[in-house]
């Protein structure tokens, strides 16, 4: 059978099953909400970096993604692009740390501590829960 959804339908349907809204999408693929929207309403083509990290955060398959065939193969092998550096993420917590912004500092604790746990590729290396974890946890313990 042919499938006639579009790219920008399977992005979709694939962004939903995942539980994502648009917002988070574009976060966890380092876009924008408005590219999200221009992907999944076929205005534009997605790009190759958004459509490499969009495979692993929807742990989908390029070959349904691309093409429409479903694949029982999940691409757990593909490691997301760094969208940012591990010393960029340090600074950015001590930043928002002086800054005095509780709410701030709590929401970027929430998705640092989402990243170490998916073992995202940060500043080139596979940051695993342990040392690299208890760094990141303490600053945010710390002075807070």
């Amino acid at each position: 059978m042919e499938n006639l959804l579009t790219i920008g339908e399977r992005v979709r349907l694939k962004r939903k099953e995942a539980g994502f809204t648009q917002d988070k999408l574009a976060s966890l693929t380092g876009v924008s909400r408005q590219k999200v929207t221009q992907i999944e309403s076929n205005y534009i083509k997605p790009d190759f970096d958004f459509l490499y990290n969009f495979i692993r955060v929807c742990r989908t398959s390029y070959e349904f993604v691309l093409e429409g065939m479903e694949t029982d193969k999940v691409r757990d092998d593909v490691k997301a692009k760094p969208i940012l550096g591990y010393s960029e993420l340090i600074k950015l917590v001590k930043q928002i740390k002086t800054s005095g912004s509780e709410s701030q500092l709590d929401e970027l604790e929430e998705m640092v501590i989402s990243i170490l746990e998916r073992n995202h590729t940060l500043n080139d290396k596979v940051v695993r829960l342990g040392e690299e974890r208890e760094k990141m946890l303490h600053l945010f313990k710390s002075n807070k």
